[in-house]
């Protein structure tokens, strides 16, 4: 059984977060959790990005998304 890292709430929250934003792209609502996930996996786990579980996507490409996201401005 696969542990659920962020609860259904907190994802909805996350997710009403970021689309007030508008700065991000958010259309695959599915990929954009299994995003944030991985993400927060990473920070938990503290692990580096080449251990990114596959079930998250590929590290590289999360990783560069991350690091996108990490330099826009609110």
């Amino acid at each position: 059984m696969q542990r659920e890292y962020i609860t259904n709430e907190a994802w909805r929250k996350i997710y009403q977060f970021l689309k007030k934003k508008k700065v991000f792209m958010l259309e695959m609502k599915v990929f954009v959790k299994r995003f944030i996930v991985g993400v927060y996996w990473i920070l938990k786990t503290g692990a580096q990005w080449r251990e990114l579980p596959d079930r998250y996507g590929n590290w590289n490409s999360v990783f560069k998304r991350f690091d996108v996201w990490s330099k826009r401005k609110f």
